[in-house]
């Protein structure tokens, strides 16, 4: 893979949305009674890996950086929130912020509003 480890756009990536659903599928088909996974599950993912002589990929990719930046700070925040008042409106904007990273994977991926109503459905495990 050609997308630096120290970077914050592949844990961004992977835990998107996205990338909850096709992990899920793709261990309920390979073996829908396992309870765990293995490296040979996630080395498999399909990660976008941005062309950085695209401008539009070097836009996402810093956006996600940045998005994923945020999510951190506020979810330390978050933990430090002393009111459950507070704690609230630092719970809202992760949610927001979480997303905005949903949708920005979205867009890397080309999907559908049809293939992201699939994804954002309710899942019941």
């Amino acid at each position: 893979m050609a997308i630096p480890s120290a970077g914050l756009y592949l844990p961004g990536v992977l835990n998107s949305r996205l990338f909850a659903f096709v992990f899920d599928q793709s261990i309920r088909k390979a073996a829908p009674d396992r309870l765990w996974f293995s490296w040979d599950d996630i080395k498999n993912l399909p990660v976008y890996t941005p062309d950085f002589d695209r401008p539009e990929d070097h836009v996402r990719h810093d956006r996600v950086e940045k998005l994923v930046q945020r999510r951190i700070d506020l979810g330390k925040s978050c933990r430090a929130a002393l009111a459950d008042q507070e704690r609230g409106i630092v719970q809202k904007k992760i949610h927001i912020t979480d997303q905005q990273i949903d949708r920005l994977v979205y867009d890397l991926y080309g999907l559908t509003p049809e293939e992201i109503a699939v994804i954002e459905e309710p899942v019941g495990w």
